[in-house]
């Protein structure tokens, strides 16, 4: 249909369609070519008419297109009637999805770079400069307008349309000199550098690295895949090429959008994480602009935000809801029980080989932090500050040489040398010496001995800790007083496979210590109870830790069934296990940062079930349990 042909249809029909606005016009035929497969397989029964549209609407399609644009009935018949033709897409798929009356995509990316176009051009999100330090506003009370536009080649990495190059354009204040961004501006910080300072909120469109830019949708795929598939980086990065990234459409200045890498995805996991962090907390991220790389650029931010988690727990530390918060009748009496699950789980990192010293290593291929760097030179066998002989890594002394010797006599191949290497993770050799003695040497890095959780029986993760050294019982409770710092904070019901011992331990700690749990219950969690406890003939367990001897455990609207699920600790295990390859040698900083985000993110989907399952999860108000 022509133009022409056109405005005469319109002309006919101007008493039904003359206050018809343009915007209704465009929406009515995006929606009408999406009903194209519907309109045909109720209007038209013959094979050979498929190509031409019919001359009426079924009634739920009139309907539902007068609700869409706003018009009434006889408007769409009419608008119909002029446009069926623009609309109807002859030698259409019925069994495909509907293709878009204007898909400008292809056409424009064909014709830009002939005329020094970006398939996008991205700006910054502001025209003038917004800083409050800025001259022309302190001198002038004025925003200063931005000026100086600089244009660049990147590439933009998207979920629907793959990679694919655009422009992107900095600005300048004249006045302060401060340059802006797609995400940032950057000016001179409090040390005398020049930082990032990121705009609020999360940005629909990332720039992580100078030339490469992420659509938001695709971090959180990313962010997904991450916690969900425990997908690593590198996973990510390939699934992305292969699957999604399709051919590369050339720009201007003929840039082609890289394919992606593991180390680039991880570190995009990590500022998407700090950005989704300080919009949640409605301050602004702040990076160097000078770093040897992108990772050493979010290293202090990183180290920040570990620090607010430490402090101020998860973000869902004060949930609650109906599985984990129940309120129960016994007798005459209503009681309000809150329950909690603990237990530690094998995965760790690189530590100081020093015996539960926290401290990070220098880097991650040295066996002492920086403290401890003085027992690099000594012996590697437990107890012996001789000096090590050069290229050994123990002493003169010959039953030290003598385990060293034992430690690398397998290792005549290389998978025998990776095994050994494997083993000396958790331990170094054993030997004895000429008096009898057990001794004991540690010849490769130490790892941090497990992560301790506390998880609600609904399976939000509330805490987190590292035990370097073990899951000795001090660590346990000074992990508990770290999660619930307050007595109100405390859990009425504490689930711990090893809480007979737990109890004893408490007998012997200070006054404030027995206080802090003396109005929680500790109990072995039935799996255990029935596994290993049960099995021990242990009076003092049977007495107090048993779940059988605490009647408010039992579910009375349920026969034989518990009022909590005290497995929610070994179910977050095993989610969280599956991260120990990813997490193998991240430094310090990073593993706490990693392990951080995916428990929140976790925590957001668990919460989302929740609700879903209409068990209302909400947040204690933090008065209550100060």
């Amino acid at each position: 249909m022509n133009l022409l042909t056109l405005v005469l249809v319109l002309w006919r029909l101007r008493q039904f369609l003359g206050n018809i606005s343009v915007q209704q016009v465009v929406a009515f035929l995006a929606f009408s070519r999406r009903l194209q497969s519907r309109i045909a397989w109720q209007q038209i029964t013959r094979i050979d008419e498929l190509d031409t549209p019919p001359k009426t609407l079924p009634n739920t399609v009139i309907i539902f297109l007068a609700n869409a644009i706003d018009a009434s009935p006889t408007q769409v018949t009419g608008l119909w009637n002029a446009l069926r033709e623009v609309v109807w897409l002859p030698g259409f798929n019925p069994s495909a999805v509907a293709v878009p009356l204007v898909d400008d995509f292809a056409p424009f990316a064909r014709l830009a770079q002939s005329f020094s176009l970006g398939i996008e051009e991205l700006y910054p999100p502001t025209r003038v400069c917004t800083r409050n330090g800025c001259p022309e506003f302190l001198n002038n009370n004025r925003r200063q307008p931005l000026h100086d536009a600089r244009r660049y080649c990147a590439g933009l990495y998207t979920l629907g349309r793959g990679a694919f190059p655009v422009i992107v354009v900095s600005l300048r204040c004249r006045s302060c000199r401060a340059t802006y961004c797609l995400n940032y501006y950057r000016e001179e910080g409090e040390d005398g550098l020049e930082e990032r300072v990121y705009f609020g909120g999360v940005p629909a469109v990332v720039h992580a690295e100078k030339h490469m830019l992420f659509e938001r949708q695709l971090c959180e795929l990313f962010r997904a895949q991450t916690v969900h598939a425990h997908a690593s980086a590198t996973a990510n990065a390939r699934t992305y090429d292969q699957a999604l990234r399709q051919t590369s459409t050339r720009s201007v200045g003929s840039y082609d959008a890289p394919p992606l890498r593991g180390e680039w995805v991880s570190d995009l996991f990590d500022l998407f994480a700090l950005l989704l962090h300080h919009s949640e907390q409605q301050t602004s991220l702040r990076l160097p602009e000078i770093a040897r790389s992108q990772a050493e650029r979010l290293f202090r931010a990183m180290q920040e935000r570990n620090t607010f988690i430490a402090r101020n727990g998860q973000p869902h530390w004060r949930h609650a809801c109906d599985l984990c918060l129940k309120v129960v009748q016994r007798g005459d009496v209503q009681k309000m029980i809150q329950c909690a699950v603990t237990d530690g789980i094998a995965i760790g990192r690189p530590c100081c080989a020093v015996h539960n010293c926290p401290l990070p290593l220098t880097t991650n291929r040295a066996r002492f932090c920086a403290a401890h760097a003085g027992h690099e030179p000594l012996c590697a066998v437990e107890g012996c500050q001789v000096p090590k002989k050069e290229g050994k890594l123990t002493c003169s002394i010959l039953e030290h040489q003598a385990l060293e010797d034992k430690y690398k006599a397998p290792g005549k191949s290389f998978s025998m040398l990776t095994h050994r290497r494997r083993q000396a993770y958790e331990r170094g050799g054993e030997g004895e010496d000429a008096e009898g003695k057990v001794l004991r040497a540690r010849f490769g890095r130490n790892r941090t001995h497990n992560e301790q959780l506390v998880v609600r029986p609904c399976g939000v993760i509330v805490g987190r800790g590292t035990f370097y050294g073990a899951e000795a019982l001090g660590s346990v409770i000074d992990f508990i007083m770290s999660i619930f710092p307050t007595r109100p904070s405390m859990p009425d019901v504490l689930f711990f496979d090893n809480n007979c011992n737990l109890r004893r331990h408490l007998e012997n700690r200070a006054k404030e210590v027995r206080q802090h749990f003396e109005h929680t219950t500790l109990v072995v969690d039935a799996f255990h109870w029935d596994t290993k406890h049960k099995l021990s003939g242990d009076q003092y367990c049977s007495m107090y830790c048993n779940p059988a001897v605490y009647p408010d455990l039992y579910d009375e609207t349920r026969p034989n069934k518990w009022l909590f699920n005290s497995s929610a600790c070994e179910q977050a295990n095993a989610w969280l296990r599956k991260f120990a390859a990813q997490t193998h040698e991240m430094t310090a900083v990073r593993f706490e940062f990693f392990l951080d985000e995916v428990i929140k993110a976790h925590n957001e989907h668990i919460i989302l079930e929740l609700a879903r399952g209409n068990h209302f999860p909400h947040h204690i108000p933090a008065s209550t349990l100060a």
